[in-house]
């Protein structure tokens, strides 16, 4: 019974170290990254701003006040498969890069750094190497989701200070015009809430793959090859690609011959689950030492 109940003890206290140590991370993370969430809000901001120039310029005549959704479309829509042309103008979609861009920085920034700068000593603190890897798979879940809160509730509040509704649905006449995409059919019948959630799993699988990939490779170019995928994503539509999937214009909700965005998001939050139990395997079995003295 004595054993019994050391060992139940024992349970208890390590997940409270496990709890503690992810309740550490994320002040840290907060702390430390707080001009950049700051940035985060005055480009989510900024880019409201613009819409309203835009769709007052192209609505003189019948001024149209957006809201909440037409904010998120505008700013996360990203753009339709780009095809070449002489007559159409090359497009890049920088607001959708930008934005995406901004929140793969933080998501990646702290959990490197905390992994060499105090690796050590967390390791201890957690209780092992494959207790430490979870806490920061959940900081990374939690970093993800209240990044793209900052994002939608700057949005929100921009929508409720310029008279704007907060749950309706976008217009559909700009949508088509400045998205240049071919409407589904069902899109007048509003969009289902959870499709906002696409943004936040792509970049939770992205992140992911950050969080691996720059054990190997550092911060810097995984970063950069991470932009090179969400550039890429922009130009070519595929399901291989997962950036499409954080891309509204290119959702079967929203356009013709578009991505089914439920069972897609279904897929990737699998494939994120099984990065985490393959990054675990390699983290556990690194030589954290001479990882350090390389980078």
């Amino acid at each position: 019974r004595d054993v019994l109940g050391s060992r139940g003890l024992g349970d208890v206290y390590k997940r409270q170290r496990f709890i503690k140590s992810v309740r550490n991370d994320w002040k840290l993370a907060v702390h430390r990254q707080w001009k950049a969430l700051l940035i985060l809000v005055c480009m989510s901001v900024i880019f409201c701003v613009d819409f309203r120039l835009l769709l007052a310029e192209a609505y003189e005549n019948h001024p149209y006040i957006p809201n909440t959704a037409d904010y998120l479309f505008y700013i996360f829509g990203g753009m339709e498969e780009y095809v070449p042309s002489k007559v159409e103008a090359f497009l890049f979609p920088s607001i959708w890069i930008c934005i995406n861009g901004l929140i793969l920085f933080l998501s990646l920034r702290y959990p490197v750094e905390g992994l060499y700068e105090n690796g050590q000593q967390m390791l201890i603190r957690t209780g092992g190497r494959l207790r430490y890897w979870v806490s920061k798979c959940v900081l990374l879940v939690l970093e993800n989701l209240f990044y793209i809160f900052i994002c939608y509730g700057a949005i929100s509040l921009v929508s409720i200070l310029t008279k704007g509704k907060i749950f309706a649905k976008p217009k559909i006449g700009w949508i088509s015009e400045f998205g240049k995409i071919d409407l589904a059919e069902n899109i007048s019948q509003g969009i289902p809430v959870w499709i906002y959630l696409a943004p936040f799993c792509m970049l939770l699988f992205l992140a992911s793959i950050q969080m691996i990939v720059s054990l190997f490779l550092g911060s810097s170019l995984t970063f950069t090859l991470m932009l090179g995928l969400l550039v890429a994503s922009a130009y070519i539509k595929s399901p291989y690609l997962v950036g499409n999937l954080g891309m509204f214009y290119r959702s079967a909700w929203a356009a013709e011959n578009g991505i089914e965005t439920g069972s897609y998001m279904a897929v990737v939050l699998g494939l994120c689950a099984a990065l985490w139990i393959v990054g675990g395997i390699i983290f556990c079995r690194m030589d954290l030492l001479k990882r350090e003295e390389l980078g």
